[in-house]
């Protein structure tokens, strides 16, 4: 966890989220004008906006009285409000899913999940039973000592190994829960499907040119380059399995190069890309698939 604050007022929108800062004057305490955000996203942000963005250490002596952290469901007491701080693409976002449910089944019924993570990306959590109230993230320090516990995926090291962890159960292992002994790894978006005609459209007039097939959806970009696989890698599955329906969607900036892909690699496909203006499309077309294979 970290803290940030602006060199001269500022209006700014970061990852969605609409703020209007003014530098700390100590005469006043305005808290509200301190950031806080989890380690990844400040180093990102002090890194663009070195002349605006500055860090500052706070004494957790202060009159605060900060959030302690949390690592287990069993560290959480009845009637608490725990905060939890996640920033990621969406992929990492789907992939908490099942593990913040599962660490919601075992903390006492009375307490509440707050979330922050980008406005950009809450989408993703409306309408989640798990989760109590969304804040933005970064968010201020006001918002911040409100909450009874913090969970900052950012401040641990220990808890996630790329080559031996499916990310779920890197979820899981961060609180302690045995991932071997839970079954219930599906992410369930709780998302309000009918605001995307189109893209529902889309589906319905490919699932009547070719009835009763399952609809999976291909994913072979991710919001990291550098995890991207080869088209060919997952495109050839669509030459491979006649009896599968298979979709495909793609931001705005990365159209035209997916369309040539398809165009090398791919058997019969539906391209839902050209209509996926957001997130909200995005998540209606996962919403309507039976799979998902992605990086």
């Amino acid at each position: 966890m970290r803290f940030l604050c602006v060199k001269q007022p500022t209006q700014a929108d970061i990852f969605g989220q609409a703020y209007d800062l003014k530098p700390l004057d100590p005469a006043k305490e305005n808290i509200e004008d301190i950031l806080v955000t989890d380690q990844t996203s400040a180093n990102e942000l002090l890194a663009r906006h070195p002349d605006i963005l500055i860090e500052i250490k706070l004494e957790f002596k202060t009159g605060f009285r900060f959030p302690r952290p949390i690592n287990r469901p069993e560290e959480v007491r009845p009637n608490e409000k725990i905060l939890i701080l996640r920033n990621g693409g969406i992929g990492d976002h789907i992939m908490l899913l099942p593990a913040l449910q599962a660490f919601r089944e075992r903390v006492p019924p009375d307490c509440r999940i707050w979330l922050a993570t980008q406005k950009e990306k809450q989408p993703l959590f409306e309408s989640n039973p798990h989760v109590e109230r969304l804040l933005p993230l970064p968010l201020r320090l006001s918002e911040l000592l409100q909450a009874d516990g913090l969970i900052d995926f950012s401040g641990r090291r220990d808890w996630y190994d790329l080559a031996s962890l499916p990310m779920t159960d890197a979820y899981l292992n961060f609180f302690h829960l045995d991932y071997t002994r839970i079954t219930n790894k599906r992410p369930r978006l709780y998302y309000r499907s009918g605001k995307n005609r189109a893209v529902l459209e889309k589906l319905a007039s490919a699932r009547q040119d070719r009835p009763g097939r399952p609809l999976v959806l291909l994913n072979w970009k991710a919001s990291n380059r550098l995890r991207d696989l080869p088209a060919q890698q997952l495109l050839f599955l669509t030459a491979e399995c006649d009896d599968i329906l298979f979709a495909i969607g793609q931001p705005a900036g990365l159209q035209s190069e997916t369309a040539r892909e398809i165009q090398d690699h791919a058997g019969p496909i539906v391209d839902c890309s050209p209509l996926l203006t957001g997130l909200d499309p995005y998540l209606e077309l996962l919403n309507q698939c039976d799979a998902v294979v992605s990086t």
